[in-house]
């Protein structure tokens, strides 16, 4: 099982919904205007900021959801 179909399987609850909340700090690569252009092409993608350099863990700590969200930013539009 790769790493997509685990994510799948786990979130199935959060896939089903049509909303999902794109976490991420200020940090100037996560605000860059190529960045916000692709998130927003997303249907029902909200991005969810947060202060920069917060203690607080997020999504892209584990890394697993930082090397997808890469593949998908070098696609082209």
């Amino acid at each position: 099982m790769g790493v997509n179909d685990a994510l799948k399987e786990k979130y199935a609850t959060v896939i089903r919904q049509k909303r999902t909340l794109f976490q991420q700090d200020n940090v100037k690569p996560h605000t860059a205007e190529k960045n916000k252009e692709k998130i927003y092409d997303l249907e029902g993608v909200e991005i969810l900021s947060r202060p920069t350099h917060s203690t607080d863990a997020t999504s892209s700590d584990c890394g697993t959801i930082s090397a997808t969200m890469q593949n998908f930013l070098r696609t082209p539009i």
